[in-house]
């Protein structure tokens, strides 16, 4: 386990990757005495993983598979199909965005609250439920459906209910993503949303470039995004929005977070709020951003 790696092997990480100064003497006489909890008093985020134990099945989400299909509850009592995801059961099944959710097996679904419909559609991927939908030119159609993963994309967007505001759900800050995203707001905003809802809510996973590339296509202008400091020269790094005035100049926006976001979609956040004004509603984030 950890408590075996050599105490000079250990310093040498603690060089490598911590943001504090400390004096590599006083710490090896540290670990010596106290084991890997004697990083603590130099650095309290200070963590050695042993990969042997390290669990890399996320849990946020893990054992829930869906039938591909994103529904919005209309002020009539139904629930209306607003997304179909590509390539799962109800793609395959040619299941299009607007048609009315009738019954899920044998519940009526106008009887259903939110996280009930959820709960039904929701189980083990490889199962199947029997769904009756009414589509948009009256035709009832009777699915089998299969629960599964994997279809989802890291960025989608939806029109709401509400007219004018738009919904966009980001899973990670990976590079190169701003491409997809912007895609999305822009089909979003000339659809007539003057609003945004960027939904960050359990996001942890992505880089410094991912969020820095996603700010910038609503920011813009070249304008100066975020820091990384670190005594590292390495580690260290400005960002800036790209040059040009942003297509996103007149657009508002709202950002969603919770308890899991934290890393670069933390960031993410904390730049558009800073920069654009955007507004922040969730619970407290779980990192470490400063302003």
């Amino acid at each position: 386990g950890c408590q075996r790696i050599p105490v000079d092997e250990m310093v040498k990480i603690f060089e490598k990757h911590s943001y504090k100064e400390f004096d590599s003497n006083e710490l090896r006489a540290s670990l010596k005495k106290e084991g890997i909890w004697g990083l603590k008093k130099y650095d309290k985020y200070a963590e050695i993983v042993d990969p042997a134990k390290f669990d890399r099945t996320p849990k946020f989400g893990a054992d829930k598979a869906q039938i591909g299909v994103l529904l919005q509850k209309n002020r009539d009592g139904f629930f209306y199909v607003s997304k179909v995801f590509k390539n799962s059961s109800a793609d395959r099944l040619e299941l299009k965005e607007g048609a009315k959710l009738l019954k899920i097996d044998r519940t009526l679904a106008s009887r259903l609250s939110e996280l009930e419909a959820e709960f039904l559609l929701t189980g083990k991927a490889g199962t199947r439920l029997h769904a009756i939908f009414e589509a948009e030119n009256g035709k009832v159609l009777k699915l089998g459906l299969e629960r599964g993963h994997g279809f989802n994309p890291m960025v989608w967007g939806t029109m709401t209910e509400t007219a004018g505001y738009g919904y966009i759900k980001i899973s990670a800050f990976v590079k190169n993503i701003s491409r997809i995203l912007e895609k999305e707001a822009l089909v979003l905003t000339k659809a007539g949303a003057h609003t945004l809802i960027l939904d960050l809510r359990s996001v942890s996973a992505g880089s410094f470039e991912g969020a820095a590339e996603c700010a910038g296509i609503f920011i813009g202008n070249g304008r100066g995004l975020f820091t990384i400091d670190s005594r590292h020269r390495g580690y260290a790094a400005a960002f800036s929005a790209r040059p040009g005035i942003s297509a996103f100049s007149k657009t508002r926006f709202i950002i969603l977070v919770n308890s899991q976001t934290s890393s670069s979609a933390e960031i993410f956040a904390q730049t558009m709020k800073e920069l654009l004004g955007a507004r922040v509603f969730g619970t407290r984030t779980g990192g470490k951003t400063n302003s």
